[in-house]
């Protein structure tokens, strides 16, 4: 090959490698967002904190993304949320257009040998948390109890959803350190469903509950005292609750204290966001620079505040550490604190399937909130339109319901698991 030739393969090869240089740079990033829908994943179910800050954090983080994508909620319920972390892992394109957030305790599954668990939260992409929490623990006015020491004494139902959740974990690892009595039923499809329960006199107590979240669904619960705090837990003691016992303070023993520890280290999590492990590096930064600026912008923090949603920011590099650490725990304590959460010593919950037929009074949000003439209100999650069927149409129509149609649902509580309107 002559030396002209040879000079002009080697520009060629030169000018290729610049041009797959800038494609794969975080510049091409408007490129690629441009026109796109991210899509953000909510393992819990419709109505809930998790869904009021996904879409708080959509209203304001697009704006921060190269190319103005648009975002849509993807509500992906189950046991606890392991069903759409595994989702996000195994399934979800891991091209950038899905982000997903998770209930904090589900970071921990692999380490506590979960069942279902498909996934390594070391290899996710962590683009931050919008908070850290504290947990608390609340017991119906008509419990006939009033402390921990009085659920010493006394079996209090309490309620769950998964037995990887802080619902469920909680009451068990208190009945393993403190001795109480707290008898878990898991198996609501969600917080709301748990609050349900309360109301109806299923269950007597929620563990697990973020105290902000606690305030800002419930907070008439609290004013007219019909729940009363009585155990708070996190990493930290909350100066909003000196009145209220916290979990570490109560622990005698040694090992039992790091098993505590251990548990409550996900508070710091709040409400976290990350990527797919399979994202590429660039659009992955790119996610995380623009939650981080999220984090600092007065529109989102006013729309949350106005949520009662607290803005108190935990980094990316924060998260990665601590699961480090904790799967840095010795499998002593590890072992001690499985032993404690054993679902074998919960109760899974049997759905109490009411069927209804009456006309549509109103509609919210595309059909995921339906009011029906008898008065009560209805929620249709994404998991279980394809068993909807609307005007002869089977599969996801509930954005085809419309006021006056009559429709008959089989539903748990107030979520529909089934159903027809025609």
């Amino acid at each position: 090959m002559n030396l002209l030739k040879l000079s002009g393969l080697l520009a060629t090869v030169m000018a290729l490698a610049n041009l797959a240089g800038s494609n794969a740079g975080p510049a091409s990033a408007a490129e690629f967002y441009k026109g796109k829908t991210i899509n953000i994943v909510v393992g819990t179910t419709p109505g809930g904190t998790n869904d009021f800050v996904a879409r708080t954090l959509g209203n304001h983080m697009m704006k921060y993304i190269p190319g103005n994508p648009r975002f849509l909620i993807r509500i992906m319920p189950g046991a606890g949320s392991i069903r759409s972390v595994n989702y996000l892992a195994n399934v979800a394109p891991q091209d950038g257009t899905y982000i997903g957030t998770l209930i904090r305790g589900v970071v921990l599954g692999p380490l506590f040998r979960i069942h279902g668990v498909n996934f390594d939260p070391s290899k996710f992409h962590w683009l931050g948390s919008v908070n850290q929490v504290t947990q608390i623990a609340v017991v119906w006015h008509t419990a006939g109890v009033n402390s921990i020491d009085d659920i010493k004494k006394k079996e209090v139902i309490a309620g769950g959803t998964g037995p990887s959740t802080g619902m469920s974990q909680f009451p068990a690892l208190v009945n393993a350190v403190l001795g109480t009595k707290f008898k878990v039923i898991y198996g609501y499809p969600g917080g709301n469903q748990v609050n349900l329960a309360l109301e109806r006199g299923e269950v007597q107590a929620r563990l697990g509950w973020t105290l902000k979240s606690a305030f800002s669904e419930k907070p008439h619960w609290f004013k007219e005292g019909k729940v009363k705090i009585v155990l708070q837990m996190g990493t930290k003691k909350n100066p909003e609750l000196k009145d209220v016992p916290w979990l570490n303070d109560l622990v005698k023993n040694k090992d039992d204290l790091r098993a505590v520890e251990l548990l409550s280290s996900q508070n710091l999590l709040g409400r976290p966001y990350f990527a797919p492990p399979g994202v590429p590096v660039d659009r992955a930064k790119v996610l995380r620079v623009a939650f981080e600026k999220t984090m600092r912008d007065k529109g989102f923090i006013k729309d949350a505040n106005k949520r009662l949603i607290p803005v108190d920011p935990v980094s990316a590099k924060e998260i990665e550490d601590l699961i480090t650490k904790v799967y840095a725990t010795p499998k002593p304590i590890v072992d001690r604190l499985i032993a404690a959460l054993d679902p074998s010593k919960m109760i899974k919950r049997k759905a109490q399937i009411v069927k209804v037929t009456a006309k549509v009074t109103k509609l919210k949000r595309g059909g995921r909130r339906i009011t029906l003439g008898n008065g009560k209100t209805y929620r249709i999650s994404g998991r279980f339109t394809k068993k909807l069927t609307v005007a002869g149409v089977t599969g996801r129509v509930r954005g085809k319901i419309k006021v006056g149609m009559t429709c008959t649902f089989e539903a748990d509580g107030s979520s529909v698991i089934r159903g027809e309107c025609k």
